[in-house]
Formats: C-alpha cells, sequence, structure tokens
C-alpha cells in the first residue's frame, strides 16, 4: 500500500475528531487547575530561556489574583503541589517536561492566535485547552491505526474509532 493510503484513514480520523472536538473550547472560561497548568509556561520558557525555570511567570501571575485568587497557590511551593522550589529559589514544574516538549512545535501557531492577550499566565490557560483538543484528536488517529491492525473489517475500525473518540472518558478528560 502506498504511504498515502496508509495515513488516508488515520488523517481523516484525526481532523474529524479535531472538528467535533472545537465547539468545547470556550477560552477563558476554562480553568486548568491540576498538571496542564505549567505545562504551556514550561514550553514558553523551554525556547525563550532554554531552562525549565518558571520565575518568570510570577508578575503574570500576580496580575491576575484580585479576579482569581485561588491562582496565589500556583507560585506557592509551600501549598501547591504543581510546582517545587530550587535549592537557587527558582521554580520548576512539579510534572515531567514530556506535554511541554510536544507543545513547543504548537506553541507559535497557538500564541500568534492569543498575540491580543498581553498576560503570559492567562495565554497559556487559553492555549492549553486547544493543545488538549489537537493532542485529543492525534490519539483518535493513532487509535484508527491501531484498531485497523486489530479488526478484520473496515466498518469495524471505524465503529471502535467513532466509540472511542465521542463515548469513552476520553471526551471529558481530555476535550472539555
Amino acid at each position: 500500500p502506498t504511504v498515502l493510503k496508509v495515513l488516508l484513514g488515520p488523517v481523516v480520523a484525526g481532523l474529524s475528531a479535531l472538528v467535533l472536538y472545537m465547539p468545547w473550547d470556550v477560552p477563558g472560561e476554562i480553568m486548568t487547575r491540576s498538571d496542564n497548568f505549567w505545562y504551556v509556561p514550561t514550553a514558553m520558557s523551554l525556547p525563550a530561556e532554554s531552562n525549565i525555570e518558571l520565575s518568570e511567570f510570577r508578575p503574570d501571575l500576580e496580575a491576575l489574583y484580585p479576579e482569581n485568587p485561588f491562582l496565589q497557590e500556583y507560585l506557592d511551593p509551600e501549598r501547591a503541589y504543581r510546582i517545587y522550589q530550587l535549592d537557587s529559589g527558582g521554580l520548576v514544574n512539579h510534572y515531567t517536561i514530556g506535554n511541554a516538549v510536544a507543545a513547543i512545535p504548537l506553541l507559535p501557531i497557538l500564541n500568534w492566535r492569543y498575540r491580543h492577550v498581553s498576560n503570559r499566565v492567562w495565554r497559556s490557560m487559553l492555549i492549553t485547552p486547544l493543545l488538549a483538543k489537537i493532542y485529543a484528536a492525534a490519539s483518535v488517529a493513532l487509535f484508527f491505526l491501531v484498531a485497523r491492525q486489530l479488526a478484520r473489517k473496515t466498518w469495524q475500525v471505524v465503529v471502535l474509532t467513532v466509540l472511542f473518540a465521542l463515548v469513552t472518558p476520553h471526551v471529558s478528560s481530555h476535550v472539555g
């Protein structure tokens, strides 16, 4: 089979999922409160400063406190499990940097999309749900590839992929 024939199904599945997932994007109302909070700032810090230290985001985060008081804990290693304080006083994300590294190639496009948002922390909170949808759609494409290897008939691959994309907790966990 040609490369086009091999990739056509997964690409169509992934793009279809992305089109279906995008309406769940509600910028500004989705407040990421766990491991997702720091992975976009970490991705911003890697190419800009060649490190994963996040203290440069303190002013942006502090500017958001009056409207979102719960954000105070995000740079407080005593209260937040999401961040570690280094002996040097710097701050790093508690979670692994895999998501941050994967986000780097998409950041120029997504930063451009939200170029009007000057606060980098707020911009990252708007970018994170979009990245989640892109990752979720990519996982649908990957699932299609795996299902195609396991199922005997094309309709089985399609049904399994649709179930994975729309019926499993994948939607609520990664899309919304």
